[in-house]
C-alpha cells in the first residue's frame, strides 16, 4: 500500500497488545484535535509477531482509539488528519450499511471492481429514482417491491399499485 502512496487508519480494540517505545508530549495542536495521549509503538504480543513502528493516538474517550501507519511522516499524517479520516470512515461505514440493508445489496454479484461499481450505481439510481418519484427515501419494504419487479415476480402495473399502497401506508404511519 505504501508503494502506491496510500496509508491506513484503524481503530484498536481494548485488548490490543501495544508495546510502547516512546511517549512524546501531546502538543497544543494535537490537544485541539482531541488527542489525550500519543505513543510510538509496535503491536503484537511476542517478538516474532511484532509489527512495524506505528504512531498511536488516543482521542477523547477510550472507545475512540485509532492509529495511523508510519508510511507517512508525522508532519503529513497529523493527529487532526487521522481524526478526520476516522470520522469520515464512520460515514463510509454508514453508507455501506445503508447499501446493504435498505437497498438489499447483501453481497456483490460481480467479482471485478467494475462489476461492483455497476451494482452500486444501479442500486443508487433505483433509490434516487424512487425518491424523485415519491419525494421520500425508500424503506426496506419498498426496495423489496422493486426487487420483486426485477426478479419478474410482479409486472409494471402490480409494482405501481403496490408502491402506491406502500406510500399511502407510509403517509398514515400504518403497516400493511
Amino acid at each position: 500500500m505504501a508503494r502506491r502512496g496510500g496509508f491506513f487508519v484503524f481503530r484498536f480494540r481494548e485488548s490490543a497488545v501495544i508495546n510502547v517505545e516512546e511517549e512524546p508530549t501531546v502538543t497544543a495542536e494535537d490537544r485541539a484535535a482531541g488527542v489525550v495521549r500519543h505513543l510510538w509503538a509496535t503491536l503484537g504480543a511476542t517478538e516474532t509477531l511484532r509489527s512495524i513502528r506505528v504512531a498511536w493516538w488516543r482521542f477523547g474517550r477510550s472507545s475512540s482509539t485509532f492509529s495511523s501507519s508510519p508510511n507517512l511522516p508525522v508532519d503529513q499524517a497529523t493527529a487532526a488528519l487521522v481524526g478526520l479520516i476516522y470520522r469520515k470512515l464512520w460515514d463510509i461505514e454508514l453508507f455501506f450499511g445503508w447499501i446493504k440493508c435498505i437497498l438489499g445489496c447483501r453481497h456483490f454479484f460481480a467479482e471485478s471492481q467494475e462489476g461492483v461499481a455497476i451494482q452500486l450505481y444501479l442500486a443508487l439510481i433505483a433509490s434516487l429514482l424512487f425518491q424523485y418519484y415519491t419525494g421520500r427515501r425508500p424503506n426496506r419494504r419498498v426496495m423489496e417491491l422493486i426487487h420483486f419487479y426485477m426478479m419478474g415476480w410482479v409486472d409494471n402495473d402490480e409494482l405501481v399499485a403496490l408502491l402506491e399502497k406502500q406510500m399511502a401506508s407510509m403517509k398514515t404511519g400504518k403497516k400493511r
